[in-house]
């Protein structure tokens, strides 16, 4: 039998069929530089470098044949000095040049159209680079660490990659030519000798963190076209001191001059609609006007800053932040004043919790008094809560310490936890009849409070609402004994003060016995009633220290009881005269108490 060997055969067919693998080759110039290239169907492509370096120029041609790029890490680690690139090549790949250390200088030809990512990372000594206007690209991490004092940024690029001069310490001038689209995210976060940047209006797109933590920027301008103020823009720029911002902005974004306590004023303008959350938090303002156009602010979004004054605009019908995160002014210590519109519904958690406020104008247009809303705002001595309101938070004033001067509104159900606590110059406070709870701890630590009175409408208490209240003598009660019933606790810590309530109330049970009741009344006889002086008056008597209000009507068949008279029983009685009375063909009174 004959056989047959067809491996022979197989072979060069097989070698014939198999794809083409360039092989490096070598090529030594003029000046003795050793380069190492590939040549795939007669374009050269430079995939390293030899002999004594320092000084070179890329060869434009090999053999004949056009070198047009420059291999991915071509020349990393390379003891380069100086590289002039010639006009053939058109692209450069990725990390060409990076960790040459001794490099200082760099010459494109006007062919190359991207500078490929990370191409320049710690070139430490690189301080310049002329960009070509043949340039389209320039990839990510292009320039980090690297040596760089100056950069233009030509019109023709239209791609800037992330992070592209991130970390450039040495980086103090930067031109960006109009034309250029956008700026990517942490494009130049970290250059701290960066002392002002202009952005052109061709910016459609800024990346968030752009200019980050550049310590030594003082003034940014930006030219009408740019579309926003990214999220962390300009975060810790701690020198910046000027913001020129368009027309064209429409929103700032969240933390976008978070930490630039040199910023002392900005004018936002009326194409502003969105303000995002800590977007000046710790800046330096000193006042801040929000403008109509604005209908959203984020939470903390001027927490820690330097005002002194703030006026919001009528476009803001929330200044309430997520459950669980910090006031919109919180830690606002020179906030003195600030204006809020009609068009607030509500303020949040602790909105301007240890601001500098000495007095506020709540809306009308205004429901919702939020946790914390004024805690600790040591300065505040009087505040009026209109009848709009109908939810008064936990701890709302919580270390209001100056706060003397209370007026509650008519449609306040309840008064939360701690809503009053440590108000220590606290004296008096009229608990409207809306109110039917007292929330735990509402009046602790109100040192100088004396005396209160309790509506019949109040129908339960939480626990040690009168805590630590040191000078409290009396509490009035109105109606009958809230629930729980039995219960003294309201007068826990060092309280000694007395429980007053009126006979034929009920629920007050055992434990009350033997404490007093009262009712206060007109004197009779003596005297103690009738015109004298031409005024007609009558004496008050009652509970010592007891606080009595005189109301007086015109018609007992529709009455309409108006107040005039506030009078404290000092000793047990007060005298009371109306030089008013003969303005009326009749007038009829009655006693309240506070």
């Amino acid at each position: 039998m004959m056989k047959v060997k067809i491996q022979n055969v197989l072979l060069p067919l097989l070698l014939l069929l198999m794809p083409a693998v360039a092989q490096a080759q070598y090529f030594t110039d003029t000046n003795g530089t050793i380069w190492s290239y590939t040549d795939t169907n007669s374009q050269v492509t430079i995939t390293g470098v030899g002999g004594m370096v320092g000084d070179v120029t890329v060869p434009s041609a090999i053999n004949g044949d056009p070198v047009t790029s420059i291999a991915d890490e071509a020349f990393t680690f390379s003891s380069l000095i100086s590289i002039t690139i010639p006009g053939s090549v058109t692209n450069i790949g990725d990390s060409a040049l990076e960790d040459c250390f001794l490099l200082s200088s760099v010459t494109f030809g006007n062919g190359v159209t991207s500078i490929g990512d990370q191409m320049f990372f710690k070139d430490g000594d690189l301080a310049s680079v002329n960009i070509p206007d043949s340039v389209t690209s320039i990839g990510e991490n292009a320039f980090v660490y690297s040596g760089l004092t100056n950069i233009i940024i030509p019109g023709t690029v239209t791609n800037i990659g992330d992070a592209a001069f991130e970390d450039c310490y040495f980086l103090s001038s930067v031109t960006i030519s109009n034309g250029v689209p956008s700026i990517s995210y942490e494009a130049f976060d970290g250059c701290t000798s960066l002392a002002s940047i202009t952005i052109p209006g061709s910016v459609t797109n800024i990346g968030v963190e752009a200019f980050a933590v550049c310590y030594g920027l003082t003034a940014v301008t930006i030219r009408n076209g740019v579309p926003s103020i990214s999220a962390d823009m300009f975060g810790g720029c701690t020198s910046l001191a000027s913001v020129s911002i368009p027309d064209s902005v429409t929103n700032i974004g969240e933390m976008a001059f978070q930490s630039c306590p040199s910023l002392a004023s900005i004018i936002i303008p009326d194409s502003v609609t969105s303000i995002g959350f800590e977007a000046f938090q710790f800046s330096g303002l000193t006042n801040v006007t929000i403008p109509d156009s604005v209908t959203s602010i984020g939470d903390r979004a001027f927490e820690y800053c330097s005002l002194a004054s703030a006026t919001i605009g009528n476009g803001v019908t929330s200044l309430n932040p997520e459950e669980g995160e910090d006031g919109m002014f919180e830690g606002c210590p020179n906030l003195a004043s600030v204006t809020i519109p009609d068009s607030v519904t509500n303020m949040g958690l602790n909105t301007f919790a240890y601001c500098g406020l000495t007095s506020v104008t709540i809306p009308d247009s205004v429901t919702d008094l939020g946790d914390g809303t004024f805690y600790g705002c040591t300065s505040l001595t009087n505040v009026t809560i209109p009848s709009s309101v109908t939810s008064l938070g936990n701890s709302v004033f919580y270390g209001c310490t100056s706060l003397t001067n209370v007026n509650i509104g008519n449609g306040v159900p309840y008064l939360g936890a701690y809503a009053f606590g440590g108000c220590t110059g606290l004296a008096s406070i009229t608990i409207p009849g809306s109110v039917t709870y007292l929330g735990n701890s509402t009046f602790v630590d109100c040192t100088s409070l004396n005396t209160i009175a309790i509506p019949s409408s109040v129908t339960s208490f939480g626990n040690s609402v009168f805590y630590d209240c040191t000078n409290l003598m009396a509490v009035y009660f109105q109606g009958n004994s809230p629930s729980p019933n039995n219960d003294t606790s309201v007068f826990s810590g060092d309280t000694n003060g007395i429980i007053y309530y009126q006979p034929g109330t009920t629920g007050w049970g055992s434990m009350f016995d033997g404490w007093p009741t009262w009712n206060p009344q007109v004197a009779s006889g003596g005297g103690n009633i009738g015109v004298q002086g031409n005024q007609f008056g009558f004496t008050i008597s009652g509970n010592s220290n007891l606080v009595v209000v005189v109301q007086a009507c015109t018609n007992l068949a529709n009455p309409v009881w108006v107040p005039i008279s506030t009078n404290t029983l000092s000793g047990g009685t007060s005298s009371f005269s109306d030089p008013l009375w003969t303005n009326y063909p009749g007038r009829y009174y009655r006693l309240s108490s506070q």
